[in-house]
C-alpha cells in the first residue's frame, strides 16, 4: 500500500514539474534548446556556442539583461538551467540570432 501511494505522489510531483514547464514563457529560449559542451566567446565576446554551434549569450533572470564579457558564471547553481555569476545573481542562456 505504501509503495502505491508513493508512485502516486511521485507521478503526480513529475506531472506537475511537466505542466509548470509548459506554462512558461517560450518567447525567449532558454538553455534547454543549447547542448552542451558550450564554447565560450566563439562568435566574439560574450557570444558563445553551444556543440551544434548555436549562438547563446548568458543574461540575468530577472531584468533579462546581458552578463558583462568575462563575468564567471557557475553553471546549475540555483537549479538546471539556472546559473549564478561571480556577483550572486541567477542568470540563464538564451540564444542570440
Amino acid at each position: 500500500m505504501n509503495k502505491v501511494i508513493l508512485s502516486l505522489a511521485l507521478l503526480f510531483a513529475l506531472t506537475c514539474v511537466a505542466w509548470a514547464d509548459d506554462s512558461k514563457d517560450n518567447s525567449s529560449p532558454s538553455s534547454g534548446l543549447l547542448l552542451p559542451p558550450f564554447q565560450y566567446n566563439a562568435y566574439g565576446l560574450g557570444r558563445h556556442s553551444d556543440s551544434t554551434g548555436k549562438p547563446f549569450k548568458t543574461v540575468t533572470k530577472t531584468r533579462k539583461k546581458q552578463v558583462e564579457p568575462g563575468v564567471r558564471v557557475r553553471p546549475n547553481a540555483y537549479g538546471l538551467g539556472i546559473g549564478m555569476d561571480e556577483f550572486g545573481r541567477p542568470v540563464t542562456n538564451v540564444l542570440s540570432w
